[in-house]
């Protein structure tokens, strides 16, 4: 082994050598404090929760993010992180928007910080928009089995169900709120909703109807959500802050579907022979004389209505003490059907009805029409078939009796008849309805000279019919009588005639001073005249002995 001969080597090559070496680490120091740190430009975003923000940078050195709020995090493979940091180079980096400690009432801010070096600098701040409700479901609630619930929302207006003329009959609209967050609820506040709609709330559900205490609106009438307005549907928090609203246009439908009403309405109707005198009769046997015509007000949604007539076929019932009651065997529709003498003018919803004079034959003494208004969307829905649907049973279908305006029969010229009643408990009552028959009858004998009329009635009483009645008199009722009558009679022995009115009602009264002594007397004539001596009725009193 040799030992290191130190005098064969060049002490200039070594000093050479140290002196590169020394030069060389001194400019790798000069390098380093000379590196270009340059800081992203700020930015400033708002965002909600589940965005996710990329952030791209170029670190000359080694550098570290940091999120200064626990819902702002750096994605990290299947990690999220505060922090996240590396190495020098060019960089992105993932950053997500968490949901945590987010509310309903404020956004929240944060600042994402960039160190490189011993550098530091905002690169982002970052607003989080406050927690926006969700799941709000405005639905009707369905009335019938299988019945789909409506949502409702801006697109789609709530359409408040018709009200009724009878307010206990009234339509009323349900619907329901629903919404996802438990924490929440949804109300309307004072004055949130239009006043001609009328709110009643149970827990989430609501009852809609029209208010009829809003007098500038018509029930009667539809109309959309340009006239309607809105309900304003307002979501709270726990301690009644609203954190937003819902606002659905509401439209109204009209009078219940369905409705119709005359006014007024006449039930029964009997026409004279020449068209100009209608009686109509209630069902208190209350009878009103009309002249030449009736009118009628139609009361409907929109005022839109259409006009049936059809005839009916059939003959008068007679009841004692009772108008005589028209019964229909049959009706018929269509070409076959005569229903031109009954002439139906309508102007608005005013509804005028007349009638033609009428010849009748031997074979016919009645002839007979019912009158009757449909709305007009219950029209359309049956007017392919309108037998079938209004008769049901031989009878008008009891769904559509309240639009029946009227059934005229036209008879044969209508006279002056009487009612034997007397007095009991305040009131008349009719003998008929006493003993099953009236003492007072049509007169079938021979003609009588000097009677002015062949419109003639017997009536057969006793003296003790005068005691019976707790006032001591006989009334006669006096059926289709006319203003200004007056009375022409015979000399009667013991009692006197007059007239009277009693309850709407005109009656001759027959009075004695003592019924005891009455004595018996045959064939004594009481006249009926109008006001111009026409005699519209001879009414012949037989006084007999009293049955026991």
């Amino acid at each position: 082994m040799k030992a290191l001969n130190l005098k064969n080597i060049s002490w200039s090559l070594i000093i050479s050598a140290m002196m590169c070496m020394v030069a060389f680490a001194s400019c790798s120091d000069d390098e380093k404090e000379d590196v270009n740190i340059t800081f992203p430009e700020l930015k400033e975003e708002t965002h909600v929760v589940g965005d996710e923000i990329e952030i791209s940078f170029n670190a000359p050195v080694d550098w570290q993010l940091t999120s200064k709020a626990a819902w702002c995090k750096f994605v990290n493979g299947d990690f999220e992180d505060a922090t996240t940091s590396g190495k020098a180079g060019d960089q992105t980096v993932t950053a997500k928007i968490l949901g945590d400690g987010q509310d309903y009432i404020n956004d929240n801010t944060t600042e994402i910080v960039l160190k490189m070096g011993d550098k530091e600098q905002v690169i982002y701040k970052i607003t989080r928009s406050k927690k926006a409700f969700s799941g709000l479901t405005i639905k009707s609630v369905p009335e019938a089995e299988g019945e789909e619930a409506v949502e409702y929302s801006a697109e789609n207006p709530i359409v408040v169900k018709g009200c009724d003329i009878d307010t206990n009959r009234d339509e009323y609209l349900v619907i329901e709120t629903n919404i996802e967050d438990a924490n929440l609820t949804v109300g309307v506040k004072e004055g949130d909703n239009p006043d001609w709609i009328k709110i009643e709330k149970d827990n989430n559900k609501y009852k809609l109807a029209f208010n009829k205490d809003k007098k500038d609106l018509d029930p009667k009438y539809s109309f959309g959500t340009d006239k309607g307005g809105k309900i304003i549907f307002s979501v709270m928090t726990s301690d009644n802050s609203i954190i937003g609203t819902a606002e659905i246009p509401v439209a109204y439908e009209g009078l219940k579907e369905g409705v119709l009403v005359s006014s007024p309405a006449y039930p029964n109707l009997r026409i004279s022979q020449d068209g100009k005198k209608i009686i109509s009769t209630d069902a208190n046997n209350k009878s009103t004389v009309y002249q030449d015509k009736i009118e009628t007000e139609i009361i409907t949604r929109d005022d839109e209505f259409e006009i049936v007539t059809f005839e009916q076929v059939g003959s008068f019932m007679v009841f004692p003490g009772m108008e005589p009651v028209y019964q229909a065997d049959g009706f018929i529709f269509g070409e076959d059907a005569v229903t031109d003498w009954v002439d139906v003018k309508t102007n608005g919803t005013k509804c005028t009805i007349t009638f033609e004079p009428y010849v009748f034959s031997y074979n016919y003494d009645n002839r007979g029409v019912v009158v009757m208004a449909f709305p007009k969307k219950e029209y359309e829905k049956i007017k392919n078939d309108l037998e079938k649907n209004i008769i049901v049973d031989d009878y008008i279908n009891p769904r559509y009796q309240s639009y029946v305006l009227g059934a005229p029969v036209q008879t044969e010229d209508v006279v002056m008849s009487f009612t034997t009643c007397i007095a009991m408990d305040g009131e008349l009552f009719p003998i008929a309805n006493m003993i099953g028959e009236d003492c007072t009858t049509k007169y079938d004998g021979e003609e009588i000279e000097g009677a002015g009329t062949d419109n003639i009635y017997t009536s057969n009483i006793f003296s003790m019919l005068f005691s019976t009645s707790e006032d001591g008199k006989v009334y006669y009722e006096i059926k289709n009588g006319v203003d200004g009558m007056i009375l022409e009679n015979d000399e009667f022995d013991g009692f006197s005639a007059g007239l009277t009115n009693k309850a709407g009602k005109d009656y001759i009264v027959l009075s004695t001073a003592n019924a005891e002594t009455l004595p018996l007397q045959q064939g004594k004539q009481i006249k009926v005249k109008s006001s111009n001596g026409e005699v519209l009725a001879l009414l012949i009193i037989n006084i007999g002995e009293n049955p026991f």
